[in-house]
């Protein structure tokens, strides 16, 4: 009585719906071009040839938009600038819980050159990585990367794309590059380059969907949209930040690497 229950409800929802099932591949293909249309490929283009001073104004967006999330946003000429700001950021903040510092960030070539190990040596503030290595044990390596990442009290992500209007980040999820990292710790930093600003959704997508590059790597099985730190005000509609993740966020944008 259930399973005729279940099938006609199923084909009363088919029939509404109209197309057979041999349609499905048409109907897709309607909903979501697989050819770029005209105002796509005008949008990509100006995405690929966007200026130096409309970037400045994309970096403006996000300075301005970033204020009330709370978030922190610090243009640096390049990665030493980067490097040494970060290295005054953990001078400067104290862990949430207990007196040692340590910092967790991901194994990534525009983390890789900022060389935090070196620039954090003198303040004797270890720095963990997201790095597994195929010869060793898989699992020892992944229970080293979680007991590190709970231990550090900052996080260093780089990011695939920036939206100004909405002062979010957008990072595709790869090996070597947890989630965790942005999650975990108190304070989470990200670092990305100047180019990879852009305005809204509509350009995201836009690249996503036709960008030559994009199109080869593919979507990843998830992506992540983070606006600033975590915060929430479900009792008495008083905001808090830091109740589901880190209490402060960074950006630091690099102008030239």
């Amino acid at each position: 009585m259930i399973q005729n229950h279940r099938t006609s409800f199923i084909n009363t929802i088919r029939q509404s719906l109209g197309p057979d099932i041999e349609s499905v591949d048409i109907r897709r293909k309607r909903i979501f071009p697989m050819t770029l249309s005209k105002v796509s490929q005008n949008l990509l283009q100006e995405v690929q040839s966007r200026p130096p001073k409309d970037r400045e104004k994309l970096l403006a967006r996000l300075m301005d938009q970033a204020v009330p999330l709370n978030l922190h946003v610090t243009p640096v000429e390049d990665l030493k600038d980067a490097a040494r700001q970060i290295a005054a950021l953990a001078r400067e903040k104290k862990p949430e819980w207990g007196s040692d510092k340590a910092l967790i960030r991901w194994s990534h070539p525009l983390l890789d050159a900022l060389d935090l190990e070196s620039v954090l040596a003198e303040q004797h503030i270890p720095v963990h990585t997201t790095a597994m290595y195929p010869k060793a044990d898989l699992q020892q390596q992944k229970k080293s990367i979680r007991k590190n990442t709970i231990a550090s009290f900052m996080g260093i992500t780089a990011a695939d794309y920036c939206l100004a209007d909405t002062a979010t980040i957008v990072m595709k999820t790869r090996p070597h590059q947890g989630r965790a990292v942005s999650l975990v710790p108190s304070i989470h930093v990200a670092v990305l380059k100047q180019d990879q600003l852009l305005t809204n959704l509509t350009e995201l997508y836009t690249i996503l969907d036709f960008e030559k590059k994009e199109q080869k790597q593919g979507l990843t099985h998830h992506m992540v949209f983070i606006s600033g730190p975590s915060k929430t005000a479900d009792i008495e509609l008083t905001m808090v930040h830091g109740a589901h993740g880190p209490k402060e966020m960074h950006i630091f944008v690099v102008r030239s690497c």
